[in-house]
């Protein structure tokens, strides 16, 4: 009906930028620029309980820097924006935690380089393939596959083929993939671009 639920009312300090709600439907995970949630310390994610809206306290990873975009499997919580840690680690603008207890996941360190970072991700519905979008340059090294959109082994964060990203080149200062939503077979983005050179293909839409 679109009624609002008054009885779920978190809070947070500062920005929003994502909500992503676990597969079991156990958590909300939200994302963004804030500090704390329900006055309860929180650096850029928490988990919420679907029911309440209480802060989930197992869950509590670390990140200094905005998320701009968060998603979930029913095992791990993946995250991307302009940061470059979680915790006392070094993560490139995108990061992989588990569910059960926030803890980092150390065989998930992809790199985005330059730019802004990412702006959104999506997961494969089998889990297995992580693909990010936004301003870098370059992923783990590459800018072809890699500069504005990329797919990622979701468990080891190796680059995998992402053939239209020959085609789409948004990335940068002036341009990116800004959005990503997905199906059970396809991938969906929007995006800008200003000032389109040969290789940002003026895409925009």
């Amino acid at each position: 009906s679109g009624v609002m639920d008054g009885s779920w009312a978190p809070t947070a300090n500062a920005r929003v930028l994502s909500v992503a709600v676990a597969p079991n439907g156990s958590r909300v995970y939200i994302a963004g620029a804030f500090t704390a949630v329900n006055g309860v310390t929180r650096y850029r994610v928490a988990a919420l309980d679907p029911t309440t809206g209480a802060v989930i306290t197992s869950w509590a990873p670390a990140v200094n820097g905005v998320v701009d975009d968060i998603k979930a499997t029913d095992t791990t919580v993946y995250f991307t924006g302009s940061f470059s840690a979680v915790g006392s680690t070094a993560r490139t603008r995108i990061a992989a935690v588990r569910a059960s207890n926030g803890a980092l996941i150390s065989t998930f360190a992809p790199a985005l380089e330059g730019g802004y970072g990412g702006r959104a991700l999506e997961i494969s519905p089998d889990a297995s393939k992580v693909v990010v979008a936004g301003s870098f340059l370059t992923t783990n090294g590459s800018a072809n596959p890699g500069r504005g959109m990329a797919a990622l082994d979701a468990t080891t964060g190796a680059s995998l083929p992402w053939a239209v990203n020959s085609v789409i080149r948004n990335a940068g200062e002036n341009a990116s993939i800004y959005s990503l939503s997905s199906d059970a077979t396809g991938v969906y983005g929007s995006g800008y671009d200003f000032y389109g050179t040969k290789e940002q293909d003026d895409f925009e839409g």
